[in-house]
């Protein structure tokens, strides 16, 4: 990742072709068997949890500082958490797919400044 183009290639798969697959994923499939499970609200909380599993795992793939997962995690959980909530609230990924990208996009662009800023 320390080669400009490398970078740039990697970030605009993971905001756009990843963001989108984790939607598909993690709203419309895993969310809505967590609906069946429990009551709409719940289910947010539970696909949300899960959601965090899953990053936590990939956290700790990359870094083994466990303040740096354990902060990730939590803005994993408001976000997944959110995303859920969108699902709910509106049934469609759309809304949830766009706030994603901004994240995904926010998280891009300090990553940008950290390696070659």
């Amino acid at each position: 990742m320390t080669s400009p183009n490398v970078y740039l290639s990697s970030a605009l798969y993971f905001t756009f072709i990843n963001a989108l697959i984790e939607e598909y994923i993690w709203r419309w499939f895993v969310y809505k068997k967590c609906e069946v499970l429990v009551s709409g609200t719940k289910a947010v909380f539970l696909a949300a949890m899960l959601f965090t599993l899953h990053h936590i795992i990939a956290l700790a793939a990359y870094t083994a500082d466990w303040g740096v997962i354990l902060l990730g995690s939590v803005g994993v959980f408001i976000a997944g958490a959110v995303w859920s909530w969108c699902y709910l609230t509106y049934r469609t990924l759309w809304s949830s797919y766009i706030s994603h990208i901004l994240a995904d996009l926010a998280i891009a662009i300090v990553g940008w400044h950290l390696l070659f800023g």
